[in-house]
Parts: C-alpha cells; structure tokens; sequence
C-alpha cells in the first residue's frame, strides 16, 4: 500500500524572497526591507500537480483527496477567483497520461472548479473517464515536475500574472516510479523549480510513516527550507481537515522584503590574518511600518574577519507571516600580485636595443597606483630587469596596505661595442663587427689574413692601427 502525498509548491518571488547582488568593493553594502502592503486577499497562481496511479484507491480519491481540492478551492485565504488565486492541473501516472489537464486560470470560477471536482464522486465517472485519461500503473513524479518546469518556464512571478506568485500542488503517493529515473528527474527539476524559479514547495504527506519514512525523506527533501514551515503529514482519512492547516502559510501576509545589495567584499595584505570590516546595519528595516520588525541580527556593524566567507544573518518578521533572512555575506579575500612572468627578447644582431611591451601586474583587489611606477613599454640592451610596481589598498570600514608587484624582464643577445652580433657568423674586433671569414683574425679592430699576414710581432706591425696596440 502506497503513500498519498501532497506536495505543495508556492514562491512570493515580490514579497518573499531577498535580493543578492553582486560582490561591492570598497563602501560594503547592507540588505534593506520593505514594508509589506496591505493584503487584499490570497492571489496566486496554482498549479495541481496530481498523481492518478493505481496504487491510489478510487474510495480514496472519492472520500478523501476531492473533498481537500474542494476544501481548497472554497477556502477563504486561498481566495480562488477571478481577482484571486488561479488553479491548473497536471495529471500523473503512465507516461501517456502524464499531461496537462487543465492551464491555470482556464477555470476561474469557484463554484465551477467545484462542480467539476464533484464528478469524481460519481462512481461511473470514476470508473470510466477518470480510469482511462488519469489513471495508469507508474507513478511518474520526475515527469510532472519536468512539465511544471516548462510550465512555468520563467523566474516567479512572470509566467501567468505577473502579481501573482506561482505555485505548484504535487498530488502524490510518495514513491516514484517508472521506468525513466523518475526519483533523480523530480530531484533535477524540484531543484530547478526552487532555485532558479525561486518557487517554494511546501509538502504534505499521507499514510504511515514506519513504512514510508524513506518516501517522507524524499518528499522533505523537494520541500523548501526551512523544511519545518513547509512540511506536514497527515492520515489519508483526515487529508481534508489540512485545508486550514495549508491556507495559512499559502496566503499568509507577505513577508519582510530584502532591499538593495546583500554582499560586501574585503582584502587581507599581503601578511594580514584578518581584516577589519565595516556595514551599516540601521538601513536593514524600514521602521515606518511596525508590522516588519527585525528580530535577529548579530547586535555589532564592525568585525575583523578571516579570509573566507562569513554570512551575518538579519531576520525580520511581520505580522501574520514567516520569518524572513537577508543576510550580509562578508567575503574576505587575499590581495595578491597576478603569477610573476618572466618576459623574454632578443635583441636582433645589428641592433644595440629591443622594444618590449607588457601589461601591468594588476593586482586582484582594488588599489591605487604610484605615480611613479614603469611605464609599460620600453626599450632595452642585454640584460635582466626587474621593475616594481607600487599599489596602495584603502578602502572604508577596512584595513590599509601596501603591495608591490614586479615584472622580470630578461634581453638576450651578445655585444658587440654598442651593438648586438652574431657569434656564430660574425667576429667582435674590439668593438668592431666583422663577418666571419676563413683564416682571418681579429687584430685590434681589423681582420687580417692568417696565412699572409701577422698582426704583431717584433719584426712586422702591419695591420696594427695608429695609436693602437696588439690585444
């Protein structure tokens, strides 16, 4: 005997949800709320995921699962009607039977939501639509969270109305099955939903836990965090008496929103341990409004931290909804020169220098550079060169500190006097390049012919220049 389950899947993406933007470096910056509006009544957009396999007893769906949907629909905080919350249905089971079965908003009326639900109580429709275009003997679960993927295909709430959060009713019995992966295909896409849909899954599920813990496990772990607030079970036979149970943290106030940029960036020296930071928690509230209050936060707005990420959290609550976190993450970082390079040139024979051009050793935090740090083009004659740049870290509500970067620069080429020669084609006659020839030598700063000639000895001087001498 298998599990009903009903997992309930809703985002506020305006009024629940808190913005992180990106890393700020220099002034840090701090999460804001807002207050939240007067709520008129309960206006999402619903969409049922429900699970029609065989393991889920018609008398079941009779007695027990249409009385909840229809306790849902009449329910005052849902508020299902055209100014409300919209319904649409997904049905599950056998891979054809997995499709939708009605779009969200098709239906908007309540009383006609009702008299449609109230064909499943009749026992021919049961045995005859409901067996043959919902019912099948896989319970293919990954497959309607893929569906309610597409469905809603962008970031709450801009799929159906855009001031209205969406929300997705997985209608279960606990266990995937089929023949697709339909487990690692419902973790893929719940995930999916959560994250990058920013929807919240809030589950319910039904039947005895001692034989279907693991089921229970699964379905918590699709349910949004804080699991606590958006997971319930329930006896399949007092399923309908959820309704209250469920309205309230479906349509429930909406939250305390966060405001502005939630990430402040830091730089450790080059020798520091940690580093001290600055934020300006008195900007997390907005204290016009009573009704949003903040109730947690770490009492200071100044701390040295170590390098790594720190998440200080600000939770605030308003009357008639869960709590909401906007956490600052304070991310410290090591401020480093880029890898040292090694720039290498050779200075062509002929030539007594070597145009190099490099880029500057930035560093990876931000700094201000020395005046007088090299230029990044120069010429050089042989050699090795090491040049130093000079940057200055100082930044508010941080540590200041000093970094030097360099570049090494290393010019080959023999010289010849003033300029560069080719050892292997050319002789240097001091300081005077000659080609190389078979038998000649230098003398002094000639070439002369070793077979006919010698450059100085005591009877001959021939090739000895004036004023010069033998070397």
């Amino acid at each position: 005997m298998m599990l009903i389950l009903i997992l309930l899947t809703l985002l506020v993406h305006n009024s629940f949800a808190y913005s992180l933007y990106d890393d700020v470096d220099g002034e840090p910056s701090v999460p804001t709320t807002v207050s939240p509006t007067t709520n008129p009544g309960c206006k999402k957009d619903v969409l049922i995921l429900w699970d029609c396999s065989y393991s889920i007893q018609l008398h079941d769906v009779k007695g027990s699962i249409i009385p909840f949907l229809k306790g849902l629909v009449a329910s005052k905080k849902l508020n299902v009607g055209a100014e409300g919350t919209h319904l649409g249905f997904i049905t599950f089971s056998n891979r054809s039977n997995t499709k939708t079965h009605m779009k969200i908003g098709a239906m908007q009326d309540p009383k006609k939501l009702t008299d449609w639900l109230n064909l499943y109580t009749d026992d021919d429709f049961l045995r005859s639509n409901y067996s043959k275009v919902q019912a099948g003997g896989w319970t293919m679960t990954g497959k309607a969270f893929e569906l309610a993927n597409e469905e809603f295909s962008r970031k709450s709430p801009s799929n159906y109305r855009k001031d209205a959060a969406d929300v997705i009713l997985l209608f279960t019995d606990g266990q995937p099955n089929g023949r697709y992966n339909e487990k690692e295909l419902a973790d893929k896409f719940s995930k999916k939903l959560k994250e990058e849909k920013k929807v919240k899954i809030i589950g319910l599920a039904v039947g005895k836990k001692q034989t279907r813990a693991k089921y229970f496990d699964w379905i918590k772990s699709w349910s949004s965090k804080p699991s606590e607030e958006y997971f319930f079970k329930s006896k399949i036979e007092n399923v309908k008496e959820m309704v209250d149970t469920l309205a309230g943290p479906l349509c429930s106030l909406p939250a305390c929103q966060c405001k502005g940029r939630t990430q402040v960036t830091a730089f450790l020296g080059p020798d520091a341990r940690t580093t001290s930071v600055t934020w300006r928690p008195s900007k997390a509230v907005d204290t016009s409004n009573e009704d949003c209050k903040l109730v947690q936060s770490p009492n200071v707005n100044h701390k040295r931290f170590s390098e790594g990420s720190h998440v200080l959290d600000y939770i605030f609550s308003s009357k008639g909804s869960t709590k909401t976190n906007c956490p600052v993450t304070v991310n410290v970082k090591r401020c480093s020169c880029p890898n040292a390079k090694t720039i290498e040139k050779n200075v062509e024979p002929g030539k007594s220098k070597v145009n190099v051009t490099w880029k500057e050793p930035t560093p990876n935090c931000p700094t201000t550079s020395s005046q007088s740090n090299p230029e990044t083009r120069k010429s050089f004659s042989p050699g090795e060169y090491d040049l130093t740049y000079n940057y200055i870290y100082n930044r508010w509500g941080g540590d200041s500190f000093e970094l030097e970067c360099r570049v090494h620069i290393v010019i080959t080429g023999e010289r010849c006097g003033e300029v560069v020669y080719d050892p292997a084609e050319q002789d240097c006659c001091c300081g005077i390049v000659k080609d190389k020839n078979a038998d000649y030598l230098c003398c002094g700063v000639l070439h002369y012919n070793v077979r006919t000639n010698t450059c100085c000895n005591k009877e001959k001087a021939i090739l000895v220049p004036t004023g010069g001498k033998c070397p």
